[in-house]
């Protein structure tokens, strides 16, 4: 006899019907609002603007909001200090000094460093994507963005040494043809987002050798990938209309996405920054042009075992996000082995296990 258990587990997959969002508001924000970036664990970090319209770098670690300002950044408005991601309490981000120069940071908890892409324009202004940006770290490993002389923008890996630009082929050159900007970065695997001339943006994924574009059909005036955590990716598309959706999917997975979309969100859209285990973070803008942060948590969605004779099929809600699947015999929690092999149309994963007379339990185990 044959037996199966398609159980209930909080699976990584994504869209909008799929997540839970919370805002999360710093107290002190004022005017524009709280920006959420990148996460590790219980903490998170991102920036808020004060009533001068200066910004502020935050860490909140569950419980208690630290305000992170770089000791060198400017307190005037458009000046101040962005937080953009953490990982090993490493913090990274970039700030705005007195006179308009737009500098990385890396801060340990105790120490602020300065970084500054030996190519980048040292009279860069004031203002996104000038100068250099950290956007995320991983161990020692930080990426970026730096703008050079001719007001070109590149994509950087920084490994504590040395600075290598990471521009796809496809990112034109100089000055108003084309760009390009490394946003998350995990383990060898770098994601962001680059244009040629005149053209709009597609994602890339590069693991060292090779770059790998990401572009979702509905995002026809561009795609960008924001952050990755293992196999789990997010990041942002522009539709037709002109409106921001933000969106998941895995290494290797066909188009389209599906969406993460903040049920709070108005068209200027949801823009998830940063993953860790099955959270995303991320920030939206409502209906009035202000920006929140979030955090998005899967609800519980199910495993479905179909059986046509003597074949089974198990599928669940693509992408899995960190999640995978497991086989038992019984219910005993020493017996259940993983099973490879998953494959996706897109909107499920699958997968035809080979069985054996007897019982077959499956459950979503997360990795």
């Amino acid at each position: 006899m044959l037996a199966s258990l398609a159980a209930l587990m909080a699976a990584g997959a994504a869209s909008q019907a799929q997540h839970t969002f919370t805002t999360w508001d710093c107290p002190p924000a004022q005017g524009i609002g709280t920006c959420v970036q990148g996460i590790e664990g219980t903490n998170v970090v991102g920036y808020l603007w004060d009533t001068n319209l200066a910004v502020h770098g935050f860490l909140y670690n569950g419980s208690t909001w630290t305000r992170l300002d770089d000791p060198l950044a400017g307190p005037g408005n458009t000046q101040g200090t962005w937080a953009h991601g953490i990982s090993g309490g490493n913090i990274v981000g970039e700030y705005v000094d007195t006179n308009g120069g737009n500098y990385g940071f890396l801060y340990n908890g105790s120490t602020w460093t300065r970084l500054n892409d030996p190519l980048a324009d040292p009279s860069a202004a004031a203002g996104g994507f000038q100068g250099t940006a950290a956007l995320a770290v991983d161990g020692t490993n930080i990426v970026g963005t730096y703008v050079d002389s001719t007001g070109k923008v590149h994509a950087f890996l920084y490994n504590g040494t040395a600075y290598t630009t990471l521009d796809p082929p496809w990112a034109g050159s100089g000055a108003g043809f084309g760009w390009s900007g490394a946003f998350g970065i995990s383990g060898t695997n770098i994601v962001g987002g680059a244009a040629s001339a005149g053209g709009s943006d597609i994602g890339f994924l590069y693991n060292g050798s090779t770059y790998t574009k990401y572009s979702d059909p509905l995002g026809v005036r561009g795609t960008d990938l924001h952050a990755i955590s293992g196999a789990a990716m997010a990041g942002t598309y522009v539709d037709a209309s002109g409106n921001d959706h933000g969106f998941v999917c895995v290494i290797g997975a066909p188009p389209p996405y599906p969406i993460l979309d903040d049920p709070l969100a108005g068209a200027a859209g949801t823009y998830p920054d940063g993953i860790s285990g099955n959270t995303i973070s991320g920030s939206y803008y409502d209906r009035s042009g202000h920006i929140h942060g979030f955090l998005a948590t899967p609800t519980k969605l199910p495993l479905t075992v179909t059986r046509s004779g003597t074949s089974l099929t198990v599928s669940w809600p693509y992408p899995s996000m960190g999640w995978s699947l497991q086989q038992s015999p019984d219910l005993s929690t020493t017996n259940w082995t993983s099973i490879g092999g998953v494959s996706t149309d897109g909107t499920n994963n699958f997968i035809t296990p080979i069985l054996t007379p007897g019982n077959a339990f499956f459950r979503l185990n997360h990795q």
